[in-house]
């Protein structure tokens, strides 16, 4: 950027000089005019391509947005899938409480059985069997809702660790996301600072054109076309963007060169 103005400058100072208004230099000085209304096409088309890299930045925001929003979705969903498990996981406790108030009942059923056959002597063996069975029935009722006990227990524990698991995750998904836009909209400013400066300079180097054209006698525009392809040659030789080269072609209405490769090196 200070070179470019370093250059405006010293075209500006060369056009306004005695010299130039004496009829001197004249055709040095047109010669100027097409490498400026190069430089000004050249900026102009950074400062699109820049314009086109903010909106493609600005509809990928879109979609990262769209994606988060996903995310929290689906972060939505599956904690409430988790929540209902809980729920039918409390539901089956409240099952294995009502079970072993069950077995309680049961063993005192017989305990009942046993003291009654017991009292019954030799016609209560009958009652001493039922009562062995139903105890024996009871106990293994007692050990089967402890293991599922057992079983409910660590899926609860599970479920907590994968909820708060999700939690976690969506927390650092989204603080991410936030960080990356965050440092993403501090370069689109920056771009647009850019972008703006660029134009102005653009601007400047039109009416710098515009005026030094006016003041030019139009022999001297005439004779210093070969000075000005010259220069434009020169330039064109530092070119290795297609971009540049497209810029140039559509100023100086030659033809663009293409490459045969689709990558480009900056």
């Amino acid at each position: 950027m200070k070179q470019l103005r370093d250059l405006i400058r010293r075209f500006r100072s060369k056009a306004l000089s005695p010299a130039a208004r004496q009829g001197r230099n004249e055709v040095e000085v047109a010669a100027c005019l097409p490498v400026l209304e190069l430089l000004e096409a050249q900026i102009r088309a950074a400062v699109q391509k820049g314009v086109e890299s903010v909106d493609q930045l600005c509809s990928e925001f879109g979609a990262m947005a769209t994606k988060a929003q996903q995310v929290v979705s689906d972060a939505g969903m599956a904690g409430d899938a988790l929540h209902e498990i809980a729920d039918d996981l409390r539901g089956v406790q409240e099952c294995m409480r009502d079970v072993e108030t069950i077995v309680r009942k049961t063993r005192l059923v017989s305990l009942n059985g046993r003291i009654e056959a017991c009292s019954a002597g030799e016609h209560g063996k009958g009652f001493s069997v039922v009562a062995a069975e139903t105890g024996e029935l009871a106990l293994q009722v007692t050990n089967t809702s402890s293991e599922i006990q057992k079983v409910v227990d660590k899926m609860s524990i599970r479920l907590r660790s994968t909820s708060e698991g999700n939690l976690t995750a969506a927390r650092e998904s989204s603080d991410n996301l936030a960080s990356a836009i965050n440092r993403s909209v501090m370069g689109l400013q920056f771009q647009d600072a850019v972008s703006q400066r660029m134009n102005h300079v653009a601007n400047e180097l039109k009416h710098l054109r515009e005026h030094i054209q006016a003041h030019l006698d139009h022999r001297a525009v005439a004779a210093s076309k070969d000075k000005a392809d010259e220069w434009l040659n020169r330039i064109s030789t530092s070119y290795c963007v297609a971009d540049e080269r497209a810029v140039m072609a559509g100023t100086t209405g030659s033809a663009a060169t293409e490459d045969s490769t689709d990558i480009e090196l900056f």
